[in-house]
């Protein structure tokens, strides 16, 4: 694996390239094991399979990509291996996604070429199995990353990896804490931005929960998330009481915008927006 000279090494749309062919050839799986007509349900493109016929690159570049659910947690993984884009999005649940997508793809076409997955440097393969690593890296579990997801990680050859261990007498697959010591050392480790997707994924849960018009039951929310009572709110944010009750009952009138605005604070979020509903939930409550 050669070091890359742009970061990330491919596009999201070559990455989507490799995708539309891989469902085009569960496609062709669909319509062996069962019908075309099948296969066109799943595709969304009418086509006539036959395991005497290659893959058709002129119905593979029609494929629409936004039918599928599996292309939401993939674009996830793109953004959050390479640390671009919305990388905050991938979470546990967008992993056991990505792993179980990983173990349904078909090694062959009914025709018997390769899919792209079973080539170890395609980009559908780089992009999972760099983002399933990252994810191991990060979260507490019990899985070790692996020499393959070291190499991703570290933008170096397997080979390389393999030496280094060794020359540092470490054993693969390799703990979360000693890979993370590790790559600190690796020019070509893209550090995942932890903090930022953490902080990223609380204003997104905040928004959620306090936009639409329902301010007062998002708010609640909120508080019971971080263990806090109306009351524990109110001393840490350095405001009265009332406040925040005037806020979880409904407003009867237009709330204290100071004591608001220290209570976002508190509570991290986009001070201006966390204001802005607070207010607009207080004269809709008026009307």
């Amino acid at each position: 694996m050669m070091k890359s000279q742009t970061y990330p090494p491919f596009t999201q749309e070559e990455f989507a390239a490799e995708i539309r062919e891989f469902l085009f050839i569960q496609a062709g799986h669909i319509a062996h094991g069962c019908n075309a007509e099948a296969a066109t349900i799943f595709l969304g493109i009418p086509h006539e399979f036959s395991p005497t016929e290659g893959v058709k690159d002129e119905i593979i570049n029609q494929i629409d990509l936004s039918r599928f659910e599996c292309w939401k947690f993939l674009r996830a993984a793109y953004d959050f291996a390479f640390q671009v884009g919305d990388s905050w999005h991938y979470d546990e649940d967008t992993n056991i996604d990505l792993v179980a997508f990983m173990q349904g793809m078909s090694i062959y076409a009914i025709s018997g070429e390769y899919s792209p997955y079973l080539v170890p440097d395609s980009k559908c393969r780089h992009v999972i199995d760099l983002a399933i690593g990252r994810f191991y890296l990060e979260e507490p579990h019990a899985q070790s990353i692996t020499v393959r997801q070291l190499a991703l990680l570290a933008d170096m050859s397997e080979a390389a990896v393999r030496n280094s261990l060794s020359a540092e007498k470490m054993k693969a697959p390799v703990e979360a804490d000693a890979a993370r010591t590790w790559l600190q050392g690796r020019k070509g480790y893209v550090p995942t931005k932890v903090e930022d997707n953490r902080r990223a994924d609380w204003e997104l849960t905040l928004k959620v929960s306090i936009n639409g018009g329902r301010f007062s039951s998002g708010l609640e929310s909120i508080l019971k998330r971080m263990g806090l009572t109306a009351e524990t709110a109110a001393e840490q944010a350095g405001i009265a009481p009332s406040d925040i009750a005037m806020l979880l009952d409904g407003p009867s009138g237009l709330p204290d915008l100071g004591a608001v605005k220290r209570l976002g604070e508190l509570l991290q979020a986009d001070v201006p927006n966390f204001v802005g509903q607070a207010v607009e939930a207080a004269m809709r409550q008026q009307k």
